[in-house]
């Protein structure tokens, strides 16, 4: 789908095959392949600030590297193993507080507000000739890694044991199935289409908090345009043709 950034789809494979010893693992230790899961995420994460910190110049490498990019991965892996386990009904019980719940969501929000915060200003001081020092720079890496995951890990959470009142039944609406079956494809496309906005744009942004939002609604309705497109001409074609295959 985009040849410079094919390391999505190698990203992926590379991070399921590290996963099979844990999950083998887990059928013989479910506190082994947990804590190993864990270790795993957490040693990914040191991985990156120390290459961010000690060799700033293979960031790009760095960034594209699986090993660095495994930690979201292990949480949700963490997740599974957890929820396939005895900590399953113990996890409920506790959840069944509404003040353990938004706390679960109060903390998802701020992680994942305190990213895009960053984000912006990590991205602002560098096209603007004035990148942090290495030591900042360093943080940040390790921060990205684990806050996306452990937000999501977080807010999901309540709902996948069973709570979660009026987000469970928002989450669970049919209205989301049309985008569900277009996520991967957005995922897919999404970076060869910002290199190519980037890359081709006259004008030099302007780095304002309205410019940066709009840059992430635009993003995401082109992205998922081109994911539309995919699915009916690529994907959906190769479903019906695959279906009447298994008919005959």
């Amino acid at each position: 789908v985009s040849a410079s950034f094919s390391r999505v789809p190698a990203c992926d494979m590379q991070m399921f095959i590290v996963m099979l010893p844990l999950i083998t693992l887990f059928m013989y230790s479910q506190l082994g392949a947990a804590l190993g899961t864990a270790v795993s995420g957490a040693l990914s994460m040191i991985l990156m600030g120390t290459l961010t910190y000690y060799h700033p110049l293979s960031g790009p490498s760095v960034y594209t590297a699986a090993y660095t990019k495994i930690a979201p991965y292990c949480y949700g892996m963490l997740l599974g193993f957890v929820l396939h386990s005895s900590l399953r009904e113990k996890i409920k019980r506790v959840l069944v507080m509404w003040s353990v719940r938004w706390g679960c969501y109060l903390s998802s929000a701020g992680l994942m507000y305190g990213l895009v915060v960053l984000s912006f200003e990590s991205s602002k001081a560098k096209y603007q000739l004035d990148p942090w020092p290495l030591s900042r720079k360093s943080l940040f890496q390790v921060y990205e890694e684990f806050a996306w995951g452990l937000g999501l890990l977080l807010f999901l959470l309540p709902w996948i044991v069973g709570h979660g009142g009026m987000i469970k039944r928002i989450l669970a609406s049919h209205v989301w199935t049309p985008l569900a079956r277009l996520t991967f494809g957005a995922h897919l496309t999404h970076c060869m289409l910002i290199a190519l906005w980037y890359s081709t744009s006259m004008h030099l942004f302007e780095w304002t908090p309205w410019d940066f939002l709009s840059k992430i609604v635009t993003n995401t309705v082109i992205a998922f345009t081109a994911a539309t497109f995919l699915y009916l001409t690529v994907e959906k074609p190769l479903i019906n043709l695959e279906g009447s295959k298994q008919r005959r």
